[in-house]
């Protein structure tokens, strides 16, 4: 003990001390029980639905259309049905795109 230990404890009456050092002896023995004492630990096991992400490979895929070029048109009435032409065919190829890519997502 230090010094100013032994000071403070012979400044106590004889009862006083055997209570203090009960008290002491007490406190230290449930302060060091708490640390020994954890509680086990629970294993919990748990279902969870994780979406994984699967290839989608469309088949048969849809054929990419021949486009009219319309660079090579004689003049700008054909130049204009053959953009016409044209959208009508890539607007039909979209369409069959989107129903390809519903089919892989099960929709």
């Amino acid at each position: 003990m230090s010094h100013q230990m032994s000071d403070a404890m012979s400044t106590l009456t004889p009862l006083y001390r055997n209570r203090f050092l009960a008290f002491m002896a007490i406190a230290m023995s449930v302060t060091m029980s708490a640390c020994a004492t954890a509680p086990e630990p629970r294993i919990v096991t748990k279902t969870v639905d994780i979406a994984v992400p699967v290839r989608c490979d469309p088949q048969p895929r849809p054929q990419k259309p021949d486009l009219p070029d319309y660079h090579s048109a004689p003049d700008i009435f054909e130049g204009v049905k053959a953009l016409i032409a044209r959208d009508k065919l890539h607007t039909a190829y979209e369409g069959e795109l989107e129903a390809a890519l519903a089919g892989c997502m099960g929709e």
